[in-house]
């Protein structure tokens, strides 16, 4: 009976050694599939960060200032705008558009309203492009052109502005626009001296030529002027 028990034990010990390699081997299994997910969430955290790197170099070195708007406020921006307006970081961030404009457009349209109308328009997927009069914190004017977009980011909608200082650019178009008028002026007496020089002689000698026809009462005379 010893013997038989014995047996029995041993057959019941080899059985579970056996589940316990089983279970060893899944172990080994689920091992190297945890070290895959790991090398794998390793390489997804590696590329997350380069995109974050990339995306912060562009956002921080981009020589145009970029806003990032919930609603009518400003909720992030980038180095550029801090040199465009004037300002440190606390003090345009959760402000608006408007609180950096004049009371009114070149167009003559109160700041706020044409602002809001612009943000409306925006806010329903309608990308907006436009020219706008800004003022920096000390209140020096400048004009600029400015790219409005909606973006969405986790299931939210956001305003992405771009913002471009047109200044330096509106005054060359001003110089070239007064070089034209002035090379045209000079043009135009340029023409009306040479009509002057050249066609008056030509005129008088016409003029005078005429009265000799008709103060001749010379028949031969005529027959030649003729």
């Amino acid at each position: 009976q010893s013997e038989i028990e014995i047996i029995l034990k041993n057959q019941e010990l080899a059985a579970a050694e056996e589940e316990i390699r089983a279970n060893l081997r899944k172990l080994e299994d689920v091992n190297d599939e945890l070290e895959n997910k790991n090398k794998g969430l390793i390489q997804a955290y590696e590329k997350l960060e380069e995109s974050e790197t990339k995306y912060h170099t562009l956002f921080n070195n981009a020589n145009d200032t970029i806003f990032l708007m919930k609603g009518e406020r400003f909720i992030e921006c980038n180095k550029r705008t801090y040199d465009m307006f004037g300002v440190k970081r606390e003090e345009i961030i959760n402000h608006t558009p408007f609180d950096f404009s004049p009371d009114t457009q070149p167009d003559g349209r109160d700041s706020r309203e044409k602002a809001l109308e612009k943000i409306e328009q925006a806010v329903k997927d309608i990308p907006q492009f436009f020219e706008w009069k800004h003022n920096k914190l000390n209140g020096e004017l400048f004009d600029a052109v400015i790219g409005l977009n909606a973006v969405k980011l986790k299931n939210e909608k956001y305003l992405l502005a771009i913002v471009k200082d047109i200044t330096e650019l509106k005054q060359k178009h001003k110089e070239i626009i007064n070089a034209v008028i002035e090379a045209e002026e000079n043009e135009r007496n340029r023409i009306a001296q040479d009509i002057h020089d050249g066609v008056s002689p030509i005129l008088s000698a016409i003029k005078l030529f005429l009265q000799a026809m008709m103060n001749t009462r010379d028949e031969e005379l005529l027959k030649q002027l003729v």
